[in-house]
């Protein structure tokens, strides 16, 4: 179950809480108020009775007088004890509305700092996913630790961040300067260091495979350049297979051909 979730029962369950003694209370003040009338009205009789006095005996008086003063007498007793009941109640009330403010500051601080996390984690994970041009930093305030974590988070992804462009500028130049060898241009070499020690070693080993072509090829160059001059008998020594074997068998047989060629037109000269 999700923070958000369980915030959400919590305050539910405070609420109910909250009503239930509200509920709870508002009966005892409504029997308070029950009792309080009554303790008026018998107040209220008492007075009565002392006008009443001439017309009653002695004895039915006292006895009247004693009944109203034993009911004034329970009544405000039950009306005292309700309202003892009553303040730790409202001092309970009290502290539950102040609980209820502080956990629902606390919970809104907490889900609104998740949001941040979860927005700021959303956009770096677009940005490695190429769904997105840049990462938007987690603004988390405070000292606590959501604002620690916040800022672990940012530094981590900054690293990365870092390293990705790394990674892609060499990545870039591989592409340019591979493209530029699918011309012939050997030349050139990679230059730049990526963050991810396998991309460089992919670079180190295209740098090479530039090198060896280069100078095979100038091999190649420098015995067609001979055989130019004359000297056919220069031969292309190279360990390699495939095609540039077969490259470089071609212009040794090329160079015996000329050889072959030059010595027949030479005794054919002398021959005249």
């Amino acid at each position: 179950m999700s923070i958000r979730k369980q915030s959400l029962f919590l305050g539910l369950f405070i609420l109910f809480s909250f009503i239930g003694l509200q509920l709870f209370i508002g009966s005892k003040m409504q029997k308070v108020h029950h009792n309080t009338e009554e303790l008026t009205h018998f107040i209220r009789q008492k007075a009565e009775l002392k006008s009443e006095q001439k017309k009653m005996t002695p004895a039915a008086f006292t006895e009247e007088q004693n009944r109203l003063d034993n009911k004034i007498d329970e009544i405000g007793s039950e009306i005292n004890s309700d309202l003892e009941d009553l303040t730790p109640l409202f001092i309970i009330l009290l502290v539950n509305v102040l609980i209820n403010l502080g956990l629902w500051l606390f919970s809104s601080r907490i889900l609104h700092n998740l949001g941040k996390v979860q927005k700021g984690l959303d956009s770096f994970f677009a940005y490695l996913q190429r769904k997105g041009d840049r990462v938007e930093r987690i603004n988390v305030k405070g000292n606590d630790e959501f604002a620690k974590i916040a800022e672990d988070i940012n530094t981590n992804i900054k690293e990365i961040e870092s390293r990705l462009t790394k990674d892609q500028k060499t990545v870039q130049e591989v592409a340019r300067i591979s493209d530029m060898a699918s011309r012939g241009d050997f030349s050139q070499r990679i230059e730049t260091k990526a963050a991810n020690p396998e991309i460089n070693q992919l670079k180190e080993t295209l740098n090479r495979l530039f090198t060896q072509m280069q100078e095979n090829l100038q091999k190649v160059v420098d015995t067609l350049g001979a055989y130019q001059k004359g000297a056919y008998d220069k031969k292309s020594e190279m360990a390699v297979e495939g095609e540039l074997k077969e490259l470089m068998c071609g212009v040794n047989n090329l160079g015996k051909e000329l050889q072959t060629t030059h010595d027949k037109i030479e005794n054919s000269l002398r021959n005249k």
